[in-house]
């Protein structure tokens, strides 16, 4: 008979969903410290598996074994589109991606530098006369900004705070229990997401007829081989899709400054490599990645604070065997993503940040192991944004290289539970001065 791996599925119908929802990293993490790489639990009135650790990733993005297709809860599909891309498979999700990356080469990224730092340095600019911050909702709001421009060509001079509160009200949705009632979470966020694909759809009108130099427009003017193309239907779900994934550069952005303020050695190379950039413009995409310190940072911030504790769900198309265990056909699974990116087989000493490990092995960030935007190839489900990410986190620190920043003491710097993107609780206090 079968070994079925450890854990347990908790109570009656509801499982361990309670647990999960307050606190999604935690709950995991505590699994995996008591049972390992897999363990079994019953989420969402689902028996499920969380694997993690660079063997754990691999198996579970092997579309031989794990499908996307009606995996995740019903209410996230619901609310992201069943058809997006995280709940399909080949071919078409392959289709899909192919078309999706062509707004993702370098020269769609080249060309989204210059809006990106425009709204940037509206925001620095700002930050400098108000000089003591609550980081985290202004770091929010210039993220929403930057994905608005990318995502349906806003103009990146205009606060459009309407869609502000529609996308933080369509965020949380996303990790609440499914209750479809007009007070709640979740439906508040259902109706956040029809004021999003109105927002967007608009937009795709209007750059269909009148094209920029943006993430949709890039969207509508893609062509396969055979001269396939993205449908409006398609382009609107995925946009909207895209403003879920862009959260992540929140968070990333807000444990990188905090990662430079709380240690002073990075700090001083990270700004020795920046201060080789030119000051008069905006720097270019080749001069982003040739700054070798500054991307291992980058890419150190985004492990030591993982900024998602998990993948989507999938779902075992067979008996999947799991070193001595055997995952049953049918049941769910997610990649812990947390558990991996401080997992000490890939990472020695994964609780001291160190940004010279991904400089002593090139290939450490090619590793399944290293998850921040989620797992697999970048044909696959890894994100399709993760690029633009890192583009966005060096440009970020290349900005602010006129000032500096202090956090405020006494603050609370725990990471926020409950929410599907965690930052710390007191929203990351800081004393903001130009040099």
């Amino acid at each position: 008979m079968s070994k079925l791996p450890p854990g347990s599925r908790g109570l009656p119908l509801l499982g361990q969903t309670l647990a999960f929802v307050k606190d999604p990293q935690g709950f995991l993490d505590a699994g995996h410290a008591e049972h390992g790489d897999v363990f079994l639990t019953n989420l969402f009135f689902a028996d499920t598996v969380s694997l993690s650790g660079e063997k754990g990733l691999e198996v579970f993005n092997d579309a031989r074994w794990f499908t996307r297709i009606d995996s995740s809860p019903g209410h996230i599909q619901t609310l992201l589109d069943r058809d997006a891309t995280p709940f399909i498979d080949p071919p078409t999700h392959t289709t899909r991606r192919v078309l999706l990356l062509q707004a993702f080469t370098d020269e769609a990224l080249a060309a989204y530098i210059p809006t990106i730092w425009a709204i940037m340095t509206r925001y620095a600019e700002g930050w400098e006369q108000r000089k003591d911050l609550t980081w985290v909702p202004e770091l929010s709001r210039m993220c929403f900004a930057i994905a608005d421009s990318l995502f349906t060509g806003a103009d990146p001079t205009v606060e459009d705070a309407r869609t502000y509160a529609l996308y933080q009200q369509f965020l949380g949705g996303i990790v609440t229990l499914p209750l479809a009632l007009p007070f709640t979470p979740y439906g508040k966020a259902l109706r956040a997401r029809d004021g999003l694909l109105a927002h967007v759809s608009e937009a795709y009108e209007r750059r269909k007829k009148d094209p920029g130099d943006d993430l949709l427009s890039r969207s509508i003017a893609a062509r396969g081989e055979g001269g396939e193309q993205l449908e409006k239907r398609e382009i609107v779900m995925e946009m909207v899709h895209f403003y879920t994934a862009y959260a992540l550069v929140e968070a990333g952005l807000t444990y990188l400054v905090k990662a430079i303020a709380e240690h002073d050695d990075v700090r001083v190379k990270v700004f020795e490599e920046l201060d080789t950039l030119p000051r008069d413009r905006a720097p270019t995409l080749a001069e982003l990645r040739g700054l070798r310190y500054v991307q291992a940072v980058t890419k150190e911030s985004r492990r030591a604070v993982p900024l998602a504790p998990l993948t989507v769900f999938a779902r075992a198309k067979e008996d999947v065997p799991f070193g001595e265990y055997t995952i049953p056909k049918g049941t769910k699974a997610v990649g812990c993503l947390s558990r991996t990116l401080m997992d000490e087989r890939a990472y020695p000493s994964p609780r001291v940040f160190d940004p010279k490990r991904f400089l002593d092995d090139a290939e450490l960030a090619k590793r399944h192991a290293f998850c921040p935007h989620g797992a697999g190839s970048k044909k696959g489900h890894r994100c399709l944004g993760e690029e633009l990410a890192e583009v966005m986190l060096a440009l970020f620190l290349a900005r602010l290289t006129p000032y500096r920043w202090a956090l405020a003491p006494g603050q609370d710097l725990s990471a926020r539970k409950g929410w599907i993107f965690p930052t710390p609780m007191d929203g990351l206090k800081v004393a903001f001065t130009r040099i």
